[in-house]
Order: C-alpha cells, then sequence, then structure tokens
C-alpha cells in the first residue's frame, strides 16, 4: 500500500474519514481497554485521531465505559484488595490522561472522576468503610521506611478515592472508631499524622468531620491533669490515665466487672479517683480495663526485657511473681476474668509470638486444668517487646454490625430531621419536590435509597407531623 499510494494529509484524511470515522466507537472502545490492560501506551495516537476526526466525545465515552466498568468490578469483588486495586487504577489513569491526552486533559480528567463515583455506587456502602479500614492499617504501621513525602502522597491518594463516595457518615463512623482503637491502645504511629488527616478531610474533603478533634482535646486535658495529680498528690510512677468524654468517642459499654486488679493498682486508681473528684465534683468516672495497657519490667536469664502489654496480660503475668506455676482455673478464680478472654490472653502470652510463659501440656488450645509457668528461657534480641493480643473470632465482626446499626439509626433520625424541618418550613409539599429537597439536605451525610425515605415519610405520617391531602395523595400537609 505505501508503495502505491502517496502518503499526504489528504490521502490520510480521506482514509480515516471513509474507515475510522463508521467504526470510531468500536476503535475507542477497544483500543482503551487494551492500551489500559497492557499499560496505557497508544492512547495518544487515538487520542490524535479522534482529534482529526473531531469525536474527542466518543473518546471520552469509551475512557468512561471502561474507567466505570473496572471500578465497579473492584468494588463490587474482593474487599480485602479493593483500595489497593482502585489506588493502582487511579494512578494508572490519570498517568495517561497526563501522557497522552494532554490539552484535552481537563474533559478525560472529569470522566474519570465521573466513572470513579458512578463505579462507586455498585459497592453500596462497602468503598467508604474498606477506605477507612486501609488507612486505618497505615496510620498504625506508619511509614514502614518511606520518607515524610512519601507517606503524605500516599494519604493524599487514598483521601481523593474519598471524594467518590457518597456515603461520608459510613466513612465517618469506621474512620472515627478506628482512631478511638489507635489512640486508646497506643497503636497510632504518630499523633501528627493523625491530626494532619483530620485536617486534611475536613478542609479539602468532608467539612463535618470534626469528632477526631474532640478525642485530642480529651487526651490533651488528661494529660494535663495527670502531671498535676502528680505534682501535688504523690502519684505513683509510672501510672497514666485518660479521661474520655462518652459523647466524643464511640466506646462499648464496659461490663458490669472485667476483672480483678492487683491492690497496688487498686489503690493507685483510687487516689486518682478521689482527686479527680476535687476537680469535677459532678462528674462520675467509670474504669473500662479492656482498653488498658501496661508496661511491665520482666528480668530473664537471657537479659532484661520491656514489655508492652494489655491491662489483662499485665494482670495475669503479675501472678507468677508469687506462684511459679499455675492453672488456668487458679489463674481465673484469682483474676476473675471472662473464661473466654482468660483463654484468649493466656494463648498470646504463652502460644503466641513472644512466649513468655510456658504451656506444660502440648496443643494449641488452652483449657481449665492447663498449667503454665514463667518462661525461663526465653530469649529476644531487642530490649523493648510488644506482646500481640487475640481478638475475639467475632469481635470484629460485632464491632462492625454495632458500626452499620449505628449509621442505619442515625441516617433515620437525620431524613426524620430534613422531613419535618422542610414541612415545617414550606407547610404543603408535593411528594416528588419532598423527596428532592430531603435528598439534596441530606447529600453531605449520604444518598438515600428511595424506599428508605419513603419509609421516614410514612412514618412521620403515623407520627403525626404531617398528613396526606384529602383532594391530592400525593401532597403532603403539615400538622402544626
Amino acid at each position: 500500500m505505501r508503495s502505491v499510494l502517496p502518503r499526504s494529509p489528504a490521502t490520510v484524511g480521506v482514509a480515516e474519514e471513509s474507515f475510522m470515522r463508521p467504526r470510531l466507537g468500536w476503535a475507542c472502545e477497544a483500543g482503551v481497554a487494551a492500551y489500559m490492560d497492557s499499560g496505557g501506551d497508544g492512547l495518544a495516537d487515538l487520542h490524535a485521531l479522534c482529534g482529526r476526526l473531531e469525536a474527542h466525545d466518543v473518546l471520552r465515552g469509551a475512557w468512561f465505559d471502561y474507567l466505570c466498568s473496572k471500578v465497579t468490578q473492584i468494588v463490587t469483588g474482593d474487599a480485602s484488595a479493593m483500595v489497593e486495586a482502585l489506588l493502582d487504577l487511579r494512578t494508572r489513569a490519570l498517568k495517561v490522561v497526563e501522557e497522552s491526552f494532554m490539552e484535552r486533559r481537563g474533559i478525560f480528567t472529569h470522566a474519570l472522576d465521573d466513572a470513579f463515583s458512578k463505579g462507586f455506587g455498585a459497592g453500596k456502602t462497602k468503598p467508604a468503610e474498606m477506605i477507612a479500614k486501609f488507612l486505618d492499617a497505615k496510620m498504625q504501621s506508619g511509614q514502614s521506611g518511606m520518607a515524610d513525602v512519601e507517606f503524605s502522597e500516599l494519604l493524599d491518594r487514598v483521601l481523593a478515592l474519598f471524594r467518590y463516595t457518597s456515603d461520608k457518615d459510613v466513612f465517618r463512623t469506621f474512620y472515627t472508631r478506628a482512631l478511638a482503637r489507635r489512640l486508646l491502645k497506643a497503636r497510632s504511629a504518630s499523633d501528627d499524622a493523625e491530626k494532619k488527616v483530620i485536617q486534611k478531610l475536613r478542609e479539602e474533603h468532608d467539612p463535618e468531620f470534626g469528632k477526631g478533634d474532640e478525642m485530642f482535646k480529651d487526651l490533651d486535658l488528661s494529660r494535663d491533669l495527670l502531671e498535676e495529680f502528680q505534682r501535688k498528690a504523690s502519684a505513683p510512677k509510672g501510672m497514666s490515665v485518660m479521661v474520655l468524654q462518652q459523647s466524643a468517642w464511640p466506646i462499648a459499654p464496659r461490663g458490669a466487672k472485667e476483672v480483678d486488679l492487683p491492690s497496688e493498682m487498686l489503690s493507685a486508681l483510687g487516689k486518682y479517683g478521689q482527686y479527680y473528684k476535687t476537680k469535677h465534683s459532678n462528674r462520675k468516672l467509670e474504669w473500662h480495663h479492656a482498653l488498658g495497657t501496661a508496661t511491665l519490667s520482666a528480668r530473664f536469664p537471657g537479659g532484661n526485657k520491656e514489655l508492652s502489654v494489655t491491662l489483662f496480660q499485665a494482670v495475669v503475668l503479675l501472678l507468677f511473681n508469687d506462684s511459679p506455676r499455675l492453672s488456668m482455673a487458679e489463674i481465673e478464680e484469682r483474676t476473675h476474668l471472662d473464661a473466654d478472654e482468660l483463654k484468649r490472653t493466656l494463648q498470646s502470652l504463652a502460644l503466641g509470638k513472644h512466649r513468655v510463659i510456658k504451656k506444660l501440656s502440648p496443643g494449641k488450645d488452652v483449657k481449665a486444668e492447663d498449667e503454665f509457668e514463667f518462661n525461663e528461657s526465653f530469649t529476644d534480641a531487642r530490649t523493648k517487646l510488644r506482646l500481640p493480643s487475640i481478638q475475639a473470632p467475632t469481635e470484629t465482626v460485632e464491632d462492625d454490625s454495632r458500626a452499620r446499626a449505628q449509621i442505619d439509626g442515625e441516617r433515620q433520625y437525620t431524613l426524620d430531621a430534613a422531613i419535618v424541618r422542610l414541612m415545617k418550613a414550606k407547610r404543603t409539599m408535593m411528594h416528588s419536590d419532598l423527596v428532592q429537597e430531603v435528598v439534596e439536605a441530606v447529600a453531605k451525610h449520604f444518598k438515600p435509597q428511595v424506599d428508605l425515605l419513603k419509609k421516614r415519610i410514612e412514618k412521620m405520617i403515623d407520627e403525626g407531623y404531617m398528613e396526606r391531602d384529602e383532594e391530592h395523595r400525593n401532597k403532603y400537609v403539615y400538622v402544626a
């Protein structure tokens, strides 16, 4: 062909007009998929072809459809790999926009954002939940060898995904719960990084995100009060207390009795409680020992160690100061720990990564008759060790269930308030207008399902806040 037909702008134009325009939709669809799946090289040529044919809208449509389909596949697939896959797809797509779509990058960036937003909808509330959990993991592990700039860029990329979800309330709930766990159990890699994320969330993505500030305020006030207590009341050395407002912290109610503490700990808590009463006589302290942590000094023949443990682990380990060998039944009798909690605690100490006590019988299960003793042969090259605890198999599931139940309850309340507020202001409204304005009113929190919204309207009618017009059944009248 090249040796017969002269290659000139005119002949190329005729060929493209005759052969490519009728097939351009197919070419863009196949080309975007092929090039994106193979790395993105080649889309600049397709973009140039569409430019010559004045058909950028066709390429934009194919670009949108491809990304929307990919996002939909990701958010409806393996939840554990969701965020990494979304980050990878978005990074590759942005690179293609910069390198291949050049002067038209604006419309293709908007198409990318629209595709991600629409695709997120297929996953319902799951993307918002998984983004919060992904951030939780990153905030616990910290930079892990990454430079400050690299870690900051990673957080920015993750938060950019947050823009695409309409379920802001889901993210807030799961992220706030995870933040509380990190702060209370000292699992956060950096308070400064935590505060930066909260600031960025509020300033750039979600002005309604504010509970994190209350948490840090509680911690700052607790430190100030503890310092004052240590100066004025001869406080025990090394004691740390965090006084938390229930309204600011998503903490599950404590059990009636969690554990019997050693007398030294009880005495220290009693002194603090008395001092706190002198500062806040109208307040009542409730101790949540399940959230407590401790640092123990342990002397092994192989070297002294500093052990960071949960309060339950500490209570169990301290028993071995007086008794070289103890059965689970004896430990349960002395601590009054819940049997299942005690089993998990003993497993973490005798069968976990750092086995500072020994289980004398074989097997990974722990029974009442099993005996344990201090592990004198324990060695580790590090001086400071953190002994991981073992979560209950249902703990995460139950925590997630509580979070979802909280979200459902808050959504119903938010919809009820919006319906009544609008009806009170307008006095009469058509059904379609009420639905539209309620959706707009709660958009900064979530996008309500139509069925749920209808149920809340009926609920408000049943409770006497409004009624149907006798002549027009799709018209509502506010009842003063």
